[in-house]
């Protein structure tokens, strides 16, 4: 019995010990978990404008959610970017919460209060799942917009506006717009059928800017100078192997033609009277092909027939001359020059769409790519007809990707 009696504090000490260690031991779990959340939340934060104090705000809201407020009954949240310790990439951010916790079985033998910590560390994504971008930054403009009545699926898809403006992206009418999310830098006016709106985010970079050079005609060459040299009948035109196909007359397509464009780069300059126009149930095919816009020249597809034009990709390297892999139709900066493309459902664009500086409008039934890799960035971007554009396989197609992506946790 004295045996017992001695070891009767050690006994009781033991198991005070065994319980508080259970009980710190969920506290742990329950503060990591916390610390996980609000750093994720603060990584995605972090692509949307950078600001370190809105960062902060942001995990700490997230850590409040859960019961862990900031200088709160011994919480502390700890927001850093980049971590203090550590190496991480570019867009990381560390997150610590802790709590001081009072002994409460082992009150007995401690007195002082023990940290209960968890740290997480999560990166900002890149290269989202963006597939359109109106790069317009003026206060006084609406980026993008959806008006009249179209339907407009685009389920895998996220939409960006640049513009600052309180409608910087506008859904007016009774248009039905589905997207994976909608991004804007100033305000959205209207809603979504299906998908996640974000408004005040950070302006996304134009992700084409500086990547191709501006094709140069110094001896105004011209490979096609007049339809007599381009038959439209079908026939399939292949550019010379040793450079690009300068076109320097206005291709006009209607009534029923067809034109073939075989692989390579075709440039319309605008100095030479080139521009492309289809109309009626016209028809244009161009696979491996990029359509070029320079010094004015302009395109509108609105033929009624099928327009189909596909892009080289990363992994063509049979094409004489395509220097501008991933896009379809590319014109540079400072060429505001409008575009437009509409008609019927039998049209498709592989790869993407790159008109910087330019008004881009979609009107009538356009299904730009229902099973393949669709990008449009310009200055505006307008839909007033039901359009359907998807971002499946765009890893292969050679196009730069571009957009928010869910953050990940590093530890």
């Amino acid at each position: 019995m004295i045996m017992v009696a001695l070891a009767a504090p050690a006994i009781v000490g033991l198991a005070a010990l065994a319980v508080e260690g259970g009980y710190a031991y969920s506290q742990h779990a329950a503060v990591q978990s916390v610390s996980d959340l609000a750093a994720l939340s603060a990584a995605e934060a972090i692509t949307r404008d950078g600001n370190a104090a809105n960062l902060t705000l942001e995990a700490r809201a997230i850590a409040a959610q859960h019961g862990f407020m900031n200088n709160v009954g011994n919480v502390t949240v700890a927001v850093n970017s980049p971590p203090a310790t550590g190496t991480y990439p570019r867009g990381s951010v560390e997150v610590i919460v802790s709590r001081l916790q009072q002994p409460i079985l082992m009150s007995l033998f401690r007195k002082s209060a023990y940290a209960i910590s968890g740290r997480s560390v999560a990166v900002a994504g890149a290269n989202g799942n963006g597939c359109i971008l109106a790069l317009d930054t003026s206060s006084a403009d609406t980026g993008l917009s959806a008006g009249g009545s179209p339907v407009i699926n685009m389920p895998n898809c996220s939409a960006y506006s640049n513009s600052p403006a309180t409608d910087s992206a506008y859904i007016g009418g009774t248009a039905s717009v589905t997207l994976q999310a909608l991004y804007a830098v100033g305000g959205i006016n209207g809603t979504l059928a299906g998908g996640v709106l974000h408004t005040n985010v950070g302006a996304l970079a134009d992700p084409y800017a500086g990547k191709f050079t501006t094709p140069s005609n110094p001896f105004n060459t011209c490979t096609y100078k007049s339809s007599a040299k381009m038959p439209v009948d079908g026939t399939k035109v292949v550019p010379p192997a040793n450079g690009p196909a300068y076109i320097c007359y206005s291709v006009n397509l209607n009534a029923s033609d067809v034109l073939n464009l075989g692989p390579g780069t075709y440039i319309f300059d605008g100095a030479l009277n080139g521009q492309l126009k289809a109309t009626g149930q016209s028809s244009l095919l161009a696979n491996g092909a990029t359509l070029v816009f320079i010094n004015g020249a302009s395109v509108s597809l609105n033929g009624g027939g099928a327009t189909t034009v596909v892009a080289p990709t990363a992994l063509s390297n049979s094409s004489p001359y395509t220097p501008y892999r991933g896009l379809a139709v590319w014109q540079p900066a400072g060429n505001g020059v409008s575009g437009q493309i509409a008609g019927g459902a039998n049209q498709s664009i592989t790869g993407a769409i790159y008109m910087p500086s330019a008004y881009v409008t979609y009107t009538g039934a356009t299904t730009l790519n229902t099973n393949g890799c669709t990008q449009i960035i310009a200055w505006q971007i307008n839909f007033s007809g039901n359009t359907q554009v998807d971002n499946v396989g765009c890893s292969t197609s050679g196009v730069v990707g571009f957009g928010y992506q869910a953050p990940n946790l590093m530890n």
